[in-house]
């Protein structure tokens, strides 16, 4: 009888507890649903898409949430004027006009990616990549700062030097793993491009 007691507890036991964390993981998703998609979400994205529309040379906008949906680190999906597209990621409020990290991830007909290699005892590089970003800083304190011939110093500059932003990177090598690379800090970043099949507004504007 006490055996059976027992097996009869631990049965229940077990159905809830196996309740208990599915209405916890449920409330769980449910709140982060809530804050991805409710007022938490939306009052920033349209306090930046109101700043970005502020700037002169650009024709649309749209800011969304950039991958796993994280709040403070969003795209801004940018047509400029006569131009072509230009895609900036962990935009902030307050980057319009001045800051010190202008992280593009687009431009025109290019994705802009750049890879990171640590360095052996010996000192070679080692041929495979410690980290890979989708973009690369051009702001005053990026890693290829020191490659460039103009400054980037928020938002509005990185519009106003889409020309130029576009020639670097077109210069830049279409495959990772090469030899150009900045390094900084033990760290060979090497930055390359990945062509975009088509660029509407490229094509309008040639």
């Amino acid at each position: 009888m006490a055996a059976r007691r027992h097996r009869w507890f631990w049965f229940v036991y077990t159905i809830a507890a196996g309740l208990l964390c599915a209405l916890v993981f449920g409330i769980l998703k449910v709140s982060q649903l809530f804050y991805l998609m409710g007022p938490g979400y939306y009052a920033p994205k349209e306090a930046i898409e109101s700043e970005l529309r502020r700037l002169r040379g650009i024709s649309h906008v749209e800011v969304i949430p950039h991958e796993g949906l994280i709040i403070d680190d969003v795209m801004a999906n940018i047509e400029v004027k006569g131009k072509g597209r230009l895609v900036l990621l962990g935009v902030e409020k307050s980057d319009m006009l001045e800051s010190r990290h202008v992280f593009v991830s687009a431009i025109g007909p290019y994705c802009v990616r750049m890879d990171g290699y640590e360095f052996e005892a010996s000192g070679e590089r080692r041929s495979h990549p410690s980290f890979s970003w989708s973009c690369v800083d051009f702001g005053n304190d990026g890693i290829v700062s020191p490659l460039l011939s103009f400054h980037v110093g928020g938002v509005q500059d990185a519009v106003d030097r889409y020309d130029s932003i576009s020639a670097e990177v077109a210069s830049w090598p279409r495959v990772p793993g090469g030899t150009f690379a900045v390094t900084n800090n033990g760290v060979a970043h090497s930055p390359f491009v990945v062509m975009l099949a088509t660029n509407k507004t490229d094509g309008a504007a040639r």
